[in-house]
């Protein structure tokens, strides 16, 4: 690598995860983390923007959503149930606080 990248991928890899209180999690601790978005990740989402927000937001969930041991919370076979049998508001919350992506949003 070279020096360049080298100080990008420390930079990245010292930001800190954010994290936001769910209560309706409170089964699993009640918090959702994630780390800062990168290209690829914000690539791989953009192939979907003309699919509906709840749609949308259960990608970013399956995308970033982490445990604060920094384990995913969802997989791709758990986007038909996100998009089918979970609160769209609950959905939109922490969608809207991962794309976001900002100090405001660290509120775990």
């Amino acid at each position: 690598m070279t020096k360049a990248i080298e100080c990008l991928v420390r930079h990245y890899e010292s930001l800190p995860r954010r994290s936001l209180d769910v209560p309706e999690l409170s089964e699993i601790g009640g918090v959702v983390c994630w780390s800062s978005w990168t290209l690829a990740e914000r690539a791989e989402l953009s192939r979907y923007v003309n699919e509906d927000d709840v749609a949308i937001f259960a990608r970013v969930l399956v995308l970033k959503a982490e445990n604060k041991k920094g384990e995913r919370l969802f997989g791709r076979e758990d986007i038909p149930r996100l998009r089918a049998s979970c609160h769209d508001k609950v959905l939109r919350r922490i969608g809207v606080a991962i794309l976001a992506d900002n100090e405001e949003s660290n509120h775990g």
